[in-house]
């Protein structure tokens, strides 16, 4: 059974990562192992990933079918079942694209686990620190995912013409690389091609572009697609994005460290080892 105290250390650092859902990196860790299980709690909170483990692959599976995690950590030798599990992580639509993190020893070699699934291996028995740098190497991967996929809530005003029609105002209330979503004045018809333009905050810099109406509401919100976007906007906006999604990941790890009960890490770094 998993200690008692890597349990309740895991479900507090989980309930203070999860005050910043737009960031909050999820993980669903498959293991039986009470040092490694304390471990991988200690790291994950460095890196700002909340992670919920089983020890049942059973039970993880039905977590693995209902919900969407960033990373699954998976003990393939030391938990029944645990290869199994691993060969079902990419059947699960929702979590195609998850990092996959293979804890192996002697029974399961690590070119036989990044056949089936995995992203990154790790050969039992390993040290914290190649822990560390191996899970910081997930983050990277997460990271990019996130970015890639971003979208910063906004409250910008911005001008639309649909299908070359006459100039409508309306605020964009989210946006990322690939489109925005906007609060207008009137429903916009939907699959109409539209033309935008907008000034990023805190920049003189000036957006226009076209694009796609993806959907549209009774409550006049509409998602908009961009399209044929310029070399140098989208770059621009790339730019602006990336450091908007550098600053919270900063505020939100200042937030995570200072919500942490007192003396907790402390606890937790008494009862760790050198070598996992």
């Amino acid at each position: 059974m998993t200690n008692p105290m890597t349990t309740t250390s895991a479900a507090q650092i989980r309930e203070v990562m999860k005050t910043n859902r737009i960031l909050c990196m999820q993980s669903l860790v498959l293991c039986r192992d009470e040092v490694t299980c304390r471990w991988l709690t200690r790291a994950m909170f460095d890196l700002g990933i909340a992670p919920q483990f089983f020890e049942e692959a059973e039970v993880a599976l039905e977590a693995l079918s209902v919900d969407r995690f960033d990373l699954v950590v998976v003990d393939c030798d030391d938990v029944e079942g645990g290869m199994a599990f691993l060969q079902m992580v990419r059947r699960t639509p929702s979590n195609k694209a998850a990092t996959v993190l293979a804890l192996v020893n002697q029974r399961t070699n690590m070119q036989a686990a990044f056949q089936i699934a995995a992203t990154l291996t790790l050969q039992k028995p390993f040290s914290a620190s190649l822990l560390g740098m191996i899970l910081r190497a997930s983050q990277g991967n997460i990271l990019r995912e996130r970015r890639r996929n971003f979208r910063y809530p906004v409250e910008i005003p911005a001008s639309l013409s649909v299908d070359r029609g006459p100039e409508l105002r309306a605020t964009i209330v989210n946006l990322s690389e690939g489109g925005m979503a906007i609060q207008a004045h009137s429903q916009l018809p939907a699959n109409q091609p539209v033309r935008v333009r907008f000034d990023l905050p805190g920049t003189r810099i000036s957006v226009e572009t076209e694009g796609a109406i993806a959907w549209s509401d009774r409550s006049s919100s509409a998602g908009i697609q961009f399209l044929n976007v310029q070399q140098m906007v989208r770059r621009l906006l790339e730019k602006w994005l990336q450091s908007q999604f550098e600053q919270l990941l900063a505020d939100q790890k200042k937030e995570n460290a200072s919500a942490v009960p007192s003396g907790l890490l402390g606890t937790m770094n008494r009862l760790l080892p050198a070598q996992v």
